[in-house]
């Protein structure tokens, strides 16, 4: 399947199909790869060092930026502030750890449509990203959900349903697969991890006058969900605060590690931690609270975000 290059440990080469599950397993073993090895960029910070290879060939390995920009210049305000802590700041990939691995079944049914069971949260999204990949109209796949469990989120991913898929259609019968946990851990795609530089000021009130920030998401060697997550930053950094300055630059970096996929507060963990941990920081340096610190700078009916938006509900409203 992957037949000119593998981008990351759990890309499918090969697929074998067999009358039972160690029939298959046992041919499967007897696949050779040719294989020459190539250079391998396991974090942001490696695949985009000055000598780096582009993991996909005329992409730039740093291949989205989304600026920020929000009130005024924030230079000037963080130079004059009372106070400003700045950080480094790296979260880590994380996997969904759910108690059932990768387990389907496809077939062509009576009518001629194929039919996936498999579980997924996006039964129609599934259908539309994978039907140009197999050749088959969106019109003509019919996905039969099983329960999802435990999926926070990574079974909206719809790779597994489309090798489900070349299976049935390759032999025109039906074939299922389920994958031992090892082998589901390798394969499924995982939260995004990030390399944060950010900056919070405090005035001698301690109001927060500014913030900075470059943050830098690690997607592994495919855009899935990408977009959706490059937009974290800019929504969510210094959320919920009143900040009426800001500055940022989110970016997106292929790697050669697993890729990016949703998660239970999808980008926003990596926000909220860089977010939390500089108002602890600033509150230690001020001597202040960390609690009432918070109080104090939580946004009120009537502000905004550093997205420039109101809220649907207000917690605090004095």
């Amino acid at each position: 399947l992957n037949e000119d290059i593998i981008y990351r440990y759990g890309d499918v080469v090969a697929m074998v199909a067999a009358t039972s599950q160690r029939e298959a397993r046992d041919a499967a073993a007897k696949v050779v790869l040719d294989i020459e090895p190539l250079p391998a960029y396991m974090s942001a910070l490696e695949a985009v060092s000055e000598d780096a290879m582009e993991i996909h060939q005329g992409i730039p390995n740093l291949f989205l930026e989304q600026p920020h920009f929000f009130g005024e210049e924030t230079k000037d305000i963080i130079e004059k502030a009372a106070y400003a802590v700045s950080e480094s700041y790296y979260t880590q990939r994380q996997p969904h750890l759910v108690l059932e691995p990768e387990s389907g079944l496809a077939y062509i049914d009576e009518e001629g449509d194929l039919v996936i069971q498999y579980k997924s949260q996006t039964l129609y999204m599934q259908k539309g990203a994978i039907a140009g990949g197999i050749g088959v109209p969106a019109e003509k796949i019919r996905i039969v959900a099983n329960n999802a469990g435990g999926s926070f989120g990574y079974s909206m991913s719809p790779t597994y349903p489309a090798l489900l898929a070349v299976g049935a259609l390759a032999l025109k019968r039906p074939c299922a697969m389920t994958m031992t946990f090892e082998e589901h851990q390798h394969y499924t795609p995982k939260r995004a991890p990030a390399f944060c530089n950010a900056t919070l000021a405090a005035d001698e009130e301690g109001r927060l006058p500014a913030f900075e920030y470059e943050l830098a998401y690690d997607v592994g060697p495919y855009t899935q969900f990408a977009g959706p997550l490059l937009d974290k930053g800019p929504t969510f950094m210094g959320f919920p605060y009143r900040i009426p300055n800001a500055k940022g630059l989110t970016k997106e970096i292929y790697t050669n590690h697993n890729y990016n996929t949703t998660y239970r507060s999808y980008g926003v963990v990596t926000t909220t931690f860089i977010t939390e941990s500089l108002v602890d920081e600033l509150a230690v340096k001020m001597g202040q609270d960390p609690l009432e610190f918070r109080y104090q700078n939580v946004l009120r009916p009537g502000e905004v975000c550093l997205a420039g938006h109101p809220l649907d509900s207000y917690l605090v409203t004095d």
